[in-house]
Order: C-alpha cells, then sequence, then structure tokens
C-alpha cells in the first residue's frame, strides 16, 4: 500500500489488538490541530443511490476499476462488515463510505476517504471530520489533546438521535452495523460510573426534546426556564464530549435565549465558547469563528437575521 495512505506527521496506520488496523498518534497533538486532510479515492453524487440496486453497483464497480492501482489496492483493503462471503465494492462502500454534507448518503454525496476509514469508533472521540469544499478533502481535527502513543479515534454515530443513548442502544447498533463490540473508554466504565453516565445522555437527549423554537410565544417567565434548560442541555453535551457540531447547536440556541432577555453577560460568555468549539472544528481562519466572533460584536445583526 502507497505510503502516504499509512503514515503522516501525526499519525501512523498500525494493528491494534483486538481491533485489526487503526490509527495511532507519532507525537503529541494539540486539541484543535488539523491531523490529517484526506483526498477521496472517488466521490458517489446521491443520485447513484436509486431504489434499483443495479445502479450503485454499477457506479462502485466502474469507479473502482478505474483506480490506479496502488489506489485500487488501497480500496479492497478497506474493512467489509456488510458483505457474507467475501469482500465486495458495495460492502467496503458502506462500511467506509463519509457523507459530504449533513444527513444521510442518500441524500449527499459520498466519499471513499483511504485515511480516514482506518480511523476506529469510540463514543467519546479525540477526533471530528469536516469536508472542506474548497481544498475537496475531508479535514480531521483532535477535538482534544492527542498523546503520542494514543489512537486517534472518531465516533460513527450520531449519539444525539433516538435509539443512540444509552450504551447498550450504542452496542446493538454498532454490533449489527459493523460487526464490532464497542469496547471504548465510555463503554467500558465500571457499573456505577457507567449508570451515571447513562441517565446523563438519557438527561441530555430528552432536553434536546425540548421547545427551542425561538419563533414561540412564551412569557419572560417561559423564556428564562427555557434559557436554563439549554445552558444544561450546552454543559452535558460539552461534558459528556458530543461531537462539537452538536455542543455547537446548543451553544447557538443559548445565544439568542440568552439575547432575547438580555442577559448580556451569558451571550457573551457562550460566544465565546462558540468561538473556541468552532476553532477546534473548523480552524482558526474559518468563516465559522468569524460568525461567533461577530455574534459577540454584533450581536444585533445575528439575532434579526
Amino acid at each position: 500500500m502507497d505510503s502516504k495512505y499509512t503514515e503522516g506527521r501525526y499519525w501512523k496506520v498500525m494493528n491494534i489488538s483486538g481491533k485489526g488496523k487503526g490509527v495511532l498518534a507519532r507525537k503529541d497533538i494539540k486539541q484543535g490541530e488539523l491531523i490529517v486532510a484526506d483526498t477521496p479515492l472517488f466521490i458517489v453524487p446521491p443520485d447513484a443511490h436509486s431504489q434499483n440496486k443495479n445502479t450503485l453497483d454499477n457506479y462502485l464497480d466502474c469507479a473502482v476499476k478505474n483506480l490506479n492501482p496502488l489506489d485500487r489496492e488501497t480500496f479492497w483493503n478497506l474493512a467489509d462488515s456488510k458483505s457474507i462471503q467475501g469482500k465486495t465494492p458495495r460492502g467496503i462502500y458502506f462500511t467506509n463510505c463519509y457523507s459530504i454534507g449533513q444527513g444521510s448518503s442518500t441524500r449527499f454525496p459520498t466519499a471513499m476517504l483511504p485515511i480516514l476509514s482506518r480511523i476506529n469508533h469510540s463514543c467519546r472521540p479525540n477526533s471530528e471530520f469536516h469536508w472542506n469544499p474548497e481544498q475537496g478533502y475531508e479535514e480531521l481535527r483532535a477535538s482534544r489533546c492527542i498523546l503520542e502513543g494514543e489512537e486517534i479515534t472518531d465516533c460513527y454515530l450520531d449519539l444525539t438521535a433516538q435509539g443512540r443513548i444509552t450504551q447498550q442502544e450504542r452496542r446493538s447498533l454498532l454490533k449489527s452495523g459493523y460487526g464490532f463490540d464497542c469496547n471504548c473508554e465510555v463503554c467500558s466504565l465500571s457499573f456505577n460510573l457507567l449508570e451515571k453516565d447513562d441517565k446523563l445522555r438519557v438527561e441530555a437527549f430528552n432536553l434536546s426534546q425540548t421547545c427551542f423554537d425561538l419563533k414561540n410565544s412564551f412569557s419572560s417567565e417561559q423564556m428564562v426556564e427555557v434559557l436554563r434548560k439549554a445552558e444544561r442541555w450546552f454543559f452535558l453535551r460539552k461534558s459528556l464530549g458530543y461531537k462539537l457540531t452538536h455542543q455547537l447547536e446548543a451553544a447557538e440556541v443559548v445565544w439568542h435565549l440568552a439575547m432575547l432577555l438580555g442577559e448580556d453577560e451569558i451571550a457573551s460568555n457562550i460566544c465565546r465558547e462558540g468561538n473556541l468549539l468552532a476553532d477546534i472544528r473548523f480552524g482558526a481562519d474559518s468563516q465559522e469563528v468569524q460568525i461567533w466572533r461577530e455574534k459577540e460584536s454584533n450581536p444585533v445583526k445575528y439575532l434579526l437575521g
């Protein structure tokens, strides 16, 4: 396999006991550091996902055939948790594809990523990916500091969705979808700590069902209560290590509610939180960071917008 797919400045593909292939940090990685920019082997358009199974199969067969020999070997070396007898392009694709956008693979283009596909799952990951449309690659950044020799992990699931909250739910879904038993740092907690973690995740999910629709007519007392719930929601998502994109979602709600209530200190504090989270996930020069800065310096513009 081409070395550009097996090692880089910060990372190296290695065999990990009980997991097969995985990615380890070659050196200490700072929070927010760009670990790798992964260019797709190929991209599958959403219209390839038709009701006719052959449409996607034919597309994948053609895409794999058109790869150069080294990239084709890289593709076939990826895991296949879907096929019963031997690897298939379809099985490898559904085991490893990354949606380019927010949503399911049937609504957005999907990318076959040779490096990120080697990264194993954790329910409390230390990295997060983001598609860079200008450069045409997937950026993987450290969501927290990663030590030399530590495994670099990603979260395969949207842990904010129903049916993916408790350890039992997550393990069941990962087993059926990817064929492994999750023994990440969260799922391996002792009984008492795991019970506490499950309860907090259930609380976070229940708070997400709160009516945060800012177009509704709330009394001032109701608005204060909704703000408190939003602050708790943000705190839980942050303390439980949810993906940064989900932390930013909660921060956005807190900011809007605080502005509407004239809670300037809360609004200013959450702007700084949002700025930091956006910096970690998207990079210091990103549009997302600039938006959070402007929310603090010119909040009325974004409140009315």
